[in-house]
């Protein structure tokens, strides 16, 4: 179906009831990709700071935690970080 193949077949939400972190049983493709999300982000802070560690997932920037944020509200964030770096200028966005 057409929903199916928009969202490579992770249908399912990451709705949380408990420990934000687990993985969620009826989300697996979606703890997976969370999962693979937060290492990279991990990486490329330890990389884009320059920090040196033991190994992989030792020294600095080794834990973290990525969140489950909808698209409106990640908007309204972006918008609003934009606006805090050119408060004079006069525009408008529609999305």
């Amino acid at each position: 179906s057409l929903v199916a193949s928009r969202h490579f077949g992770l249908s399912h939400g990451m709705g949380r009831s408990g420990d934000i972190t687990e993985p969620q049983p009826k989300a697996v493709g979606s703890s997976v990709l969370v999962k693979l999300t937060l290492l990279m982000v991990l990486d490329a802070i330890r990389r884009g700071a320059g920090l040196e560690g033991g190994g992989k997932m030792n020294g600095p920037a080794k834990n973290g935690i990525l969140l489950p944020m909808c698209t409106g509200m990640s908007m309204a964030l972006v918008l609003s970080s934009l606006k805090q770096t050119a408060p004079s200028t006069k525009s408008i966005v529609l999305w």
